[in-house]
C-alpha cells in the first residue's frame, strides 16, 4: 500500500537532509546556470502556504524541488546575491522544520533547524535569524528538551529587543511569535506564572502591531494570541478555561 502522506514526505526530506552531494563546493563549470531567485522566492512562498495549511501532499512534492535548489542557489553565488540566497535557503529550512516538528519527526526537524541558523546567520539578517531560533525551538520543543527551546527562544528575544520601540511590522511579529513559542515551552514545563507572563507581553505586542498579519511566516496578531491563550491552557490542564478561550476565537480573521 501507499505511505501515509506524512510518513512518504518524512522519506523524501530525509534523502535531502543525508544527501552529503548538496554540501559540497560546485565544481568551476557548473557556475554558469544560476538558480533564478525570484522564481525560488516564489517557490518558497508556495511551500511555506501548503505547510500552513497542513497541505502534506503538495508539500511532498514541492519540498524535495525547492530545498536542493535554495542549496544550489547558496553554492552558486557571492556577495549580495548570497546574502539572499541565504535568506530563502534559511525560510525553506524553516519550513521543514515546521512540517518535520509538527508530524512527529523532531530528528528531521532539529537537523532542519539547526541548518537553517547556520544559513540566517549568513543571510545577515537579524530578524531571519530569529525566525529560524524560533524554529530551533520548537524542534527541540517536539523533542522533550524543554529548557534547551526556552534558552534558544529567551536569548532569540533579547536580540529583538533593540529598536522595539519603533518596530516595524515584521520585527513586531517575529518578537511576538518567539513570546508566543516562550509561553508554550513554559505551559509544557509546568511554569505557569512564567506561561502567563509571556502571553500578556505576546497580547500587548499584537495589540501594537493591530491586525493579523503573516510577516516571517509566523501568523501572528490578536486572534493567534487567543489560539495560544487556549493552547497554554490546554497544556495546563485548565479544561474549563479552554472552552471559555476557544469561543471568543474567530479563526477567520487569520490570513
Amino acid at each position: 500500500g501507499r505511505l501515509p502522506l506524512t510518513t512518504g514526505l518524512a522519506e523524501r526530506v530525509r534523502a535531502i537532509l543525508e544527501d552529503r552531494s548538496q554540501q559540497r563546493d560546485l565544481p568551476d563549470d557548473e557556475t554558469a546556470d544560476l538558480v533564478d531567485l525570484q522564481s525560488l522566492d516564489r517557490q518558497v512562498q508556495q511551500a511555506w502556504q501548503a505547510r500552513q495549511a497542513a497541505a502534506y501532499r503538495q508539500l511532498g512534492v514541492l519540498l524535495p524541488r525547492v530545498l536542493p535548489d535554495a542549496q544550489l542557489a547558496v553554492r552558486q553565488t557571492d556577495s549580495d546575491r548570497q546574502r539572499a540566497a541565504n535568506r530563502l535557503l534559511a525560510e525553506t529550512y524553516q519550513c521543514v522544520g515546521f512540517a518535520m516538528a509538527n508530524t512527529g519527526r523532531s530528528d528531521l526537524a532539529w537537523i532542519a533547524a539547526d541548518r537553517g541558523i547556520l544559513a540566517a546567520q549568513q543571510s545577515e539578517d537579524r530578524l531571519v535569524v530569529a525566525a529560524s531560533s524560533r524554529t530551533l525551538a520548537h524542534a527541540l520543543l517536539a523533542m522533550g528538551r524543554h529548557d534547551k527551546a526556552q534558552q534558544v527562544a529567551v536569548t532569540a528575544l533579547t536580540t529583538l529587543e533593540p529598536g522595539l520601540g519603533s518596530a516595524l511590522p515584521a520585527q513586531l511579529s517575529i518578537y511576538g511569535a518567539l513570546l508566543q513559542t516562550s509561553a508554550v515551552v513554559a505551559a509544557r514545563r509546568g511554569d505557569r506564572a512564567g506561561a502567563n507572563e509571556f502571553l500578556t507581553e505576546a497580547a500587548t505586542t499584537a495589540e501594537r502591531l493591530g491586525e493579523d498579519r503573516n510577516d516571517l511566516w509566523t501568523v501572528f496578531g490578536p486572534t493567534n494570541v487567543g489560539i495560544h491563550r487556549a493552547t497554554v491552557s490546554v497544556e495546563l490542564g485548565d479544561a474549563g478555561l479552554v472552552v471559555e478561550q476557544a469561543r471568543a476565537i474567530d479563526p477567520s480573521h487569520l490570513p
